[in-house]
Parts: structure tokens; sequence; C-alpha cells
């Protein structure tokens, strides 16, 4: 059946239009990868369609995305624009030295083999408009023994076969969310593709006949990988979007991520709800002032201390009882945490616990003192005052093998460079000055996805290679297809105590590693919770053989770090495991 109303051959490029008007080119970019761009106006500049609005799913969580969302493509998806033909053409096709591709001049289905005569790749369809003639979507051929694997870190899933799945940030972590999507993936029968795009998309692989890709794209722009193996076929995709780095060496020890600068320590009876035991023997509860940066002017179990509400740091209304009470209830005495422990609070500083980890020989490689929402990182009247303090904190952790980052809510960058404001950021000056090299771009500020992660993250690569002069750490989520050149993943915040969580993490790092980015991580036992010690032991087991592992403190039930405050029995485990762990580095 006749597609196609015009057909040309030449140049090392095959170009073409079919009866509805769609024009098209196809060529080789490299031995093994042929590009083929379709759209209705036969301009083909290489550019990689953007969103106009994207719709930011919060499922309720005020947190997600309170940044900007504005989307422009300020970090191309490709390291090159790829639109160099390279092969030949010949009577039927185009070849190079590894492949060749037949096409059918009437039909304009094409295949793809090597010189044996295997096969490799068919398109046995013309890509076909949407109703609303707003987008284009690709049909492939399948057969019930092909296997398909890709598309980003899916939640839960990384066989493919007989699903289908979403190529967009749904901004859920839990099992059949979809988060640092990539619009790409990897068959068994010897091709893996990319689509050039930043919108949204949906792969349906349910069908053992075919397979269905749509994007909400007004154009197909999409690479066919060529390879033997999935390794070859990764490496494909990574020729194309850049190869994954080499993290420092700290990076791949625990971190210890959590706030220092925000929440007040009061002293309780042991019984109450969140009640936690420091080295002084005494326990305490921990609040935080109230602050619409801080997402908690709703939350309950409201406190008045030295003219401030405050509220419990952890989510819980139980049974709290101060030690001290004023005539209202509330309590007399408290003790803001901090850095340095400047002010006569070294038990709740974040020195302290870098010594307890040193006293328990517990590894600890990096550390964020300010991961936490409203959170800064010093308690003086000024910027100047407080890069000092975190200056001063960078100097200790150094001392002690330790290397410091900073999480970010916001912009990396102040408004006004010549008069910068307390609480403000300004990531060169934070580098420079203040001692960090790592940096964690959170869900408030990227949880925009898309162009807006990818841009985020190589502004940020950018700025601290400049000061360092040496290999940054930068740990993201809400990612694209690029995102692995620049910045490592976690798979977002899981609830800690629950087995549920560690059997769909294990096939989410899967998916991560089978879609081109083998640099991740999660917290270990999750955020919240963390009150059985088996299930947080379990989770640190396994993944010690994995690159990243992430203590995310001050969100749970119990205090974390390691699993030191379940004692001697717990304690020795971990500790073996880290040590086995940090006898393995050089393979890792």
């Amino acid at each position: 059946m006749d597609q196609l109303t015009n057909f040309k051959n030449a140049h090392r490029k095959i170009k073409f239009t079919t009866k509805d008007g769609l024009k098209g080119q196809l060529f080789f970019v490299q031995a093994n990868i042929v590009r083929v761009m379709v759209n209705s106006t036969g301009n083909f500049n290489g550019q990689a369609t953007i969103p106009k609005a994207v719709d930011i799913p919060t499922l309720g969580d005020e947190t997600v995305a309170s940044g900007s969302g504005a989307q422009k493509v300020g970090t191309p998806l490709l390291t090159q624009d790829f639109l160099t033909a390279h092969g030949e053409s010949s009577k039927t096709g185009l070849n190079t030295d590894q492949f060749h591709l037949e096409f059918d001049q009437t039909s304009g289905h094409f295949t793809i083999n090597d010189e044996t005569g295997k096969v490799y790749f068919k398109q046995n369809r013309m890509p076909t408009r949407n109703k609303e003639k707003t987008h284009l979507s690709l049909r492939l051929p399948s057969t019930p023994e092909t296997y398909y694997f890709g598309g980003g870190m899916q939640n839960g899933k990384y066989s493919l076969k007989g699903k289908e799945i979403a190529i967009e940030n749904t901004n859920r972590w839990t099992d059949g969310g979809v988060t640092s999507p990539e619009p790409f993936f990897f068959t068994t029968s010897g091709y893996g593709i990319l689509f050039n795009t930043f919108t949204k998309g949906r792969y349906d692989f349910s069908d053992p006949r075919f397979i269905q890709l749509t994007h909400e794209d007004p154009q197909l722009d999409y690479f066919v990988i060529l390879g033997e193996t999935p390794a070859k076929l990764i490496h494909g995709y990574h020729k194309l979007t850049g190869l994954p780095p080499l993290n420092p060496l700290y990076s791949f020890y625990p971190a210890h991520l959590n706030a220092y600068n925000r929440d007040y320590w009061f002293p309780v009876s042991p019984d109450s709800d969140g009640a936690i035991q420091f080295p002084d023997g005494k326990t305490y509860k921990e609040y935080q002032p109230l602050n619409p940066k801080s997402f908690n002017t709703e939350r309950p179990g409201k406190i008045s201390f030295e003219g401030q509400t405050m509220v419990p740091n952890v989510y819980g209304t139980g049974h709290v009882s101060f030690t001290t009470v004023d005539e209202q209830g509330d309590p007399v005495s408290g003790v803001w945490e901090s850095l340095n422990g400047e002010n006569k609070n070294y038990q709740f500083s974040a020195r302290a616990i870098i010594d307890r980890y040193h006293q328990k020989q517990l590894p600890l490689g990096w550390f964020l003192p300010n991961d936490g929402y409203g959170a800064g990182y010093g308690q003086t009247d000024s910027f100047a005052g407080d890069l000092q303090n975190l200056s001063q904190f960078s100097k200790y952790a150094h001392e002690h093998g330790v290397a410091t980052g900073l999480w970010t809510q916001e912009q990396l960058v102040p408004p006004n460079a010549q008069n910068i404001q307390k609480g403000e950021r300004n990531l060169a000056a934070e580098a420079k000055v203040g001692g960090i090299s790592a940096i964690k771009t959170d869900v408030a500020w990227v949880g925009a996805g898309y162009t807006f992660g990818l841009n985020g993250i190589a502004k940020a690569a950018q700025t601290l290679t400049a000061v360092h002069k040496k290999r940054p750490f930068i740990l993201t989520v809400d990612g694209w297809a690029g995102t692995q050149r620049f910045a490592s993943v976690w798979t977002g915040d899981q609830a800690g105590s629950d087995w549920q969580n560690i059997r769909f993490q294990i096939p989410t790092y899967l998916s991560a590693g089978l879609s081109g980015n083998s640099n991740i991580g999660s917290d270990i036992d999750g955020i919240y919770s963390g009150d059985n010690p088996v299930i947080q032991t379990r989770d640190l087991q396994w993944k010690s053989f994995t690159p990243l592992q992430l203590v995310m403190d001050g969100w749970g039930s119990r205090a974390k770090d390691l699993g030191s405050q379940f004692g001697a029995n717990f304690l020795a485990i971990n500790r073996f495991y880290l040590k086995l762990k940090t006898r393995l580095l050089p393979y890792l």
C-alpha cells in the first residue's frame, strides 16, 4: 500500500513525505545509531519540544515544586546536535560498516540488519497523528519473546513486558509512582529507543503483537540504538545524553542529612510521644517555629516558647509531658540547636553527630546540616555571618574526614548579588567560603521536573566545578534523560518500618540502572517512622551493596544514625556491613 508521495535518498539521508502531509528524514548519526525525525513542517532543527504548561501533581504535599516551574531549554537533553549524517547511501537504503538500513520507497517501512542478515529493528507502520492532530504516535511490532526495560525510575517495576508506563513526573515516591522518568527504553531483540523530547509520554508494552509509543509532542524525533547486548544499548544512550560521572570517593560512604539551625529541644518525660534520649541521659522532644517555608502552619500540637509558636518536628498528637511548664502548660526551658554547638548546646549540634559516628566506629562520608524546610545554617543577623558559621562547620567536618554539602529549597543564586540578605542562597559563596562540595536539589525546588530539574543540576555542577576545580557531588529527584551526566538520583520520601518499602525499592533501583543512571540511592529505612530495628537493619544491609546510603534524620519517630539507637547487637551488625562496603569500594 502506497503511503509516500515523495522520496529521496542522497547525501547519506533519506527524506520522504507521507500521504497525510507528514515530512520526515532518517540517517545514521553513529555506526549503530539511526535518527528519525518526523513533523508536519519539514523543519528539522533538532530542538527538543518542551511542554508549554506542566501540571505538577502534588498529592496534597505542600512541599512539592514550591519553587519556579518555568520550562525552558537551558541544558539540552543531548550532548551535541547529532544532525550530521554518517555512513553511505545505497540503492535500497543506508549503510555503515556495521549495519544496513533497507527502506521501502512505497510504504515508508524500513528494517535494519547487520552483515549476517540478522534483523535488529523493524518499523512496519508510519507514525500517526491523534484525533486532535496535536501529537504523533509510533507503533512498532513486538513478539511474545521480547522483553523491555528502561523508562527511567519506574517505582516498583523494572521489566516492562506486559505493562504500560508513564514517562512523566508524578511526584509519587511509592509503588507505582514515577520519579526521574526518561524517554528511553531498550529491548532484548537488539534495539533501544531514545525520544528527543521533554514532553510527557506513555509507552504501552501490554500487547504481545506490538508496542505503542506516544508523547504529547507535535513531532517525532527519536534515535534507534542497535546492539547485541543491554550494555551496548545503554552505552548508546550514554553516547547521546552523556556518561554518568565518577562520583567523589566520599559519596560512596553513608551520608547524614538533617537540619541543625531551625529546631528547639525541650526536656520531656521518657513516656512522651516522640521523646529521644540524649548523651546527658535526659529525654527531649523536638519542635520547630511556625514558618510558611516549613509548611507547618496547620500542624497540630502547638506550644509557645519565648514569644514563638512552635509545633512538633515529627507529626503526631500523642501524650507529651514537659518537665517544667508555666501556668499555660508551655515549657519554660528549651535549647536551640546549632551547627557548631556555639551556644552551650553541643549535644544538639551537627558537630556532635560527627563525633558520635566516630566514637561508634561508623563510616561517614558526607553531611548536609540544613536538610529541612525553612532551615538555614547560621544564627547571626546577616548572610555573611551565617556563611562564616557554615565555614567553621565545614572546617571541623573536613578535619574529621567528612565532606559537607547543602540542601536547597530555593534558588542557587540571590536576587541581588551585591546585597545578599540573610536566608538567601549563593551557591558560589557557599562553596568558596562555606567549604561545601555537594548539593542536594530536593523536590521543593526541582519538583517541576523536565527542563527545570535538568537546568538546576547543570547550574549546580557548573558552579561547584568552577570553584573547586574537581568533581562535585549532586543528588537530585525529578530528573529526565541527561540527568545522569550531572547528578545521582534518589528514590524520594518513603515511610520507614515497612517491609513493602524494601520490596518495591529493589526493582526501582534496577529500573534506574537499566535506564543508564547507575548512581542511585535512598534513605535507609525511609525518612518517616523508623522504630523497627529489624527492618532498619535489613534495609541497611542490602543498601551496603549500592552506591549511595542516606541517613535522613529528624523526620521519624526515632533518631536515625545507622542503627546505633537500637543497642549494641544491631550496631555491631550495621558496623560490619558498612565496613564491608568500605572494603568493596574499589569495585564500586
